[in-house]
């Protein structure tokens, strides 16, 4: 784990710098990438400023907070970390559970071309098309949601257990959702 302290108008000691790299060692905990934080410990008068920016692979946290104590700045700062790995944890284990159960493991990936050369004009390149299978158990179209609302996905297309029918729920742009349903 790289952690980087700054301090910005007070004097870098030791004991702190030690402080707020054990604090933010804590961090590694959540995440098993190589992780990257940059801690800025930071005086203006009587008020003391801690802001950390925390990266991994695919994860990126930031939290700052200002109190009288500098120690007390660094506890809350990393207190907000922890909560916010926490929270993405638990996101990414759920959709774990929930590729596994659903049987969602099975989504196809886009194939991608083997050599970076230029395709030629009217030819596709990219290879062959890959199938998809729907999830085997039908839900109803709030359970869908539910789903959708957790994943990052754009959409889920799932069998309606009311009709029977293949449907698509997918997330508009503005954040709301939609419902294609042919029997509509």
């Amino acid at each position: 784990m790289n952690i980087d302290v700054t301090f910005r108008h007070l004097k870098p000691t030791r004991a702190l710098r030690e402080y707020a790299e054990e604090k933010a060692g804590r961090a590694g905990k959540y995440l098993e990438e190589p992780i990257s934080a940059h801690m800025v410990l930071e005086v203006e008068r009587d008020r003391h400023c801690a802001h950390i920016a925390l990266t991994a692979h695919g994860v990126s946290c930031q939290a700052k907070i200002v109190t009288r104590d500098m120690y007390a700045a660094i506890d809350g700062v990393m207190d907000k970390i922890e909560k916010q790995l926490s929270r993405h944890k638990g996101r990414r284990d759920d959709r774990a559970a929930l590729v596994h159960h659903q049987g969602l493991g099975r989504l196809a990936k886009p194939a991608r071309a083997k050599s970076p050369r230029k395709a030629a004009p009217g030819r596709r390149d990219g290879g062959p098309v890959q199938a998809e299978g729907l999830p085997g158990k039908p839900m109803s179209t709030e359970e869908a949601l539910l789903q959708l609302d957790r994943s990052r996905e754009a959409f889920l297309v799932f069998r309606n257990s009311q009709s029977e029918e293949v449907n698509v729920v997918f997330r508009r742009k503005d954040g709301s959702f939609g419902l294609i349903d042919p029997d509509l």
